[in-house]
């Protein structure tokens, strides 16, 4: 899945992808990303570390870039 292209074809039926108040003019977006791990053994030590890039791309503009934030999530369970 990819998040907060407006054309996506699931509309906002997705709740962790939303534009509100409406897909394709809405100027607030919303996404989640719920991550997980099955299976895994009693005493399992686990480290996940994710980098994320969020851009606003002006795709009537020849898809200028115009503003970008990159993040990490780190996260450790023992």
């Amino acid at each position: 899945m990819h998040y907060g292209h407006r054309d996506a074809s699931y509309g906002n039926q997705n709740l962790l992808d939303l534009y509100l108040p409406h897909r394709r003019s809405g100027a607030q977006y919303e996404g989640r990303d719920i991550a997980g791990l099955h299976n895994a053994a009693a005493g399992t030590f686990i480290k996940v570390d994710v980098d994320f890039r969020g851009q606003i791309i002006d795709v009537c503009n020849s898809g200028a870039v115009l503003r970008s934030q990159e993040w990490t999530v780190t996260c450790s369970v023992p």
